[in-house]
């Protein structure tokens, strides 16, 4: 019975949201009627000024506008402000008037048609690459879904992606009289899409970390780093290719690819080679410079992790140590160039690097893969207009960048009590994931994958026929 009525809410919650409006409307408007019943049958029924009982109508007006107040919050009622582009998150004062500044979102108030993809997952209708695409298509989340079965493998990025009008920045605001709208939405032909992919860093397969899924397509107007040249997905595609043999994986060498990965440092995977190359050949400021930089080094080769695998509460390679001091003045020496005074004001927006327990999704190591790999005169699709490091000299650069690791040395040196860069260590215990007080007192070592579902299936056969 109860699997019956599940069935048929679950269908209602799938025709969209005029389904949804009426069922919370239907569910109001029966708590109206039970508090009625309450008042009049306990005899607590209001009175006006003049001694009368309110009727049952006005009962259940009343009740209905209590239910529909928002109430008020400090003594003053909750106002809600919007625009016809959306809610309003702040004012701004142009030419001495005051005008509101609010945030547009293509899938505004149509959330909930999400659910006729995952109607369309749950009933059987997908069954192939053309159908998964067609259902996913449906939602106006933007979101990288995949399919997969013994014979094919697919992916698809939805969303409702807007045409903008001629003359707008998408990283400035936009003047909302009328005449900058939007232009329609992408069609869904025009979507990130494949099928059975082979040009990809790993021959033959689709691996995705939240990270932008193909060349061409920008990151949201809100987001600094989403479709960097450098990313979280670079860590879990260098392990599938050390674990790949005889031309693919096993359930337990792709587990172990991401496991691995999960606990490695991106830095070390992506910003420590360039490093290497940016300053090779070139005279550390003194020994225990140059000695930092081979630390660093090792660690990439070693794996990049930040484990604590004897649980004495911290990580056992001191790259890790190393990286986590001289990353923020590396950072900011090859970005100061650019940006000046103004090195925190970004850090405001897109953070010099998701330390820890963070999911290291962002960070200027993105910055720094495009910008060394242009100074380096590396092959890259769409290098920086700006040149960051340096200002474009490589000399500037090199000693910029010594420079870091030096003064990032004479701190570790006071912090750690020792001048030895083997013996440096960063806190394991610091980085440990702790859950949501009062449910659970145990924490858990770092890991970047602590929350969502992480599944390894294989197929023995195809779909039958329908």
């Amino acid at each position: 019975m109860w699997k019956r009525v599940r069935y048929k809410f679950d269908n209602s919650m799938a025709r969209g949201v005029g389904a949804q409006i009426g069922l919370l409307g239907a569910c109001t408007l029966v708590m109206v009627l039970i508090t009625v019943v309450l008042l009049i049958a306990f005899g607590v029924v209001p009175q006006d000024d003049q001694g009368h009982k309110d009727s049952v109508f006005m009962l259940a007006w009343k009740s209905l506008m209590h239910a529909m107040d928002a109430g008020t919050l400090g003594g003053d009622p909750v106002r809600f402000e919007t625009t016809v582009h959306g809610p309003v998150i702040g004012y701004a004062t142009v030419n001495g008037t005051k005008v509101a500044i609010s945030r547009q979102r293509s899938s505004y108030g149509k959330d909930s048609l999400d659910l006729l993809y995952n109607r369309r997952l749950s009933n059987g209708q997908v069954h192939s690459p053309k159908s998964f695409m067609k259902a996913a298509a449906l939602t106006p989340q933007t979101f990288n879904s995949f399919y997969m079965d013994s014979k094919h493998t697919a992916l698809y990025t939805a969303g409702l992606d807007p045409k903008r009008a001629k003359g707008t920045d998408p990283s400035l605001p936009t003047v909302g009289t009328g005449q900058y709208e939007w232009r329609g939405f992408l069609p869904p032909s025009k979507h990130i899409q494949g099928v059975d992919p082979q040009n990809t860093p790993v021959h033959g397969t689709m691996v995705n970390w939240n990270n932008i899924s193909a060349h061409g397509f920008g990151a949201a107007d809100d987001a600094w780093g989403g479709n960097g040249s450098a990313a979280r997905v670079d860590m879990l595609n260098r392990e599938l290719k050390l674990l790949k043999t005889n031309g693919g994986w096993s359930l337990a060498t792709v587990a172990s690819a991401m496991n691995a990965a999960a606990t490695e440092d991106v830095r070390a995977i992506d910003t420590v080679p360039l490093l290497k190359k940016l300053l090779k050949g070139t005279q550390a400021p003194n020994a225990q410079a140059a000695q930092m930089l081979q630390v660093l080094i090792d660690w990439r080769h070693n794996g990049g992790n930040r484990l604590d695998l004897n649980n004495d509460g911290e990580i056992d390679d001191p790259g890790a140590a190393v990286m986590d001091t001289a990353w923020p003045k590396i950072a900011n020496r090859f970005m100061k160039p650019q940006l000046g005074p103004q090195l925190d004001e970004l850090s405001s927006l897109f953070s010099r690097f998701d330390q820890p327990p963070g999911g290291q999704y962002s960070g200027w190591y993105q910055y720094f893969d495009r910008d060394i790999r242009r100074l380096l005169h590396m092959k890259q699709p769409q290098p920086f207009e700006k040149r960051y490091c340096g200002a474009g000299n490589l000399q500037k650069c090199q000693t910029a960048m010594w420079d870091a690791i030096a003064n990032a040395g004479k701190k570790l040196t006071r912090q750690q009590g020792t001048s030895d860069p083997t013996a440096w260590r960063s806190s394991a215990e610091a980085e440990r994931i702790h859950f949501v007080p009062g449910l659970l007192k145990t924490t858990m070592a770092y890991t970047n994958r602590p929350s969502g579902i992480q599944q390894v299936i294989s197929f023995r056969g195809h779909r039958a026929a329908t």
